[in-house]
């Protein structure tokens, strides 16, 4: 069922943002200010080439476009009960991880993630 593995994520390049220099990222969260000074940002064009103008802003694209919930989720996080439901964030797997598709769990109380 193709509903089993949406990725309800916007952030894998349905929520476009610009920055003040014209860097596109695939979300919000992909810019510096939000990432902070440690991880580096991930962009996908630039107003002055436009979008997938370079062949890494291509293959950014590519990964993000892949990533649905059986991709980035962890055997037991996929088989949970309410693993369907669970939200998750692209930009912050991104953070932790320095990949988009890894999940980061923000619920260690939950029996499914010790």
């Amino acid at each position: 069922d193709p509903k089993d593995v949406q990725n309800w994520c916007g952030g894998t390049g349905d929520m476009l943002s610009v920055d003040y220099t014209g860097n596109i990222y695939p979300c919000i969260r992909y810019m510096p200010n939000s990432l902070g000074p440690d991880i580096p940002p991930l962009t996908i064009g630039h107003v002055d080439h436009g979008l997938l103008g370079t062949k890494g802003e291509q293959d950014c694209a590519q990964c993000l476009q892949r990533i649905d919930r059986r991709t980035q989720s962890t055997d037991q996080c996929f088989s949970c009960p309410i693993g369907e439901g669970c939200a998750w964030c692209s930009a912050y797997n991104y953070q932790v991880f320095g990949t988009a598709d890894r999940r980061a769990s923000l619920f260690a109380g939950c029996a499914a993630f010790p």
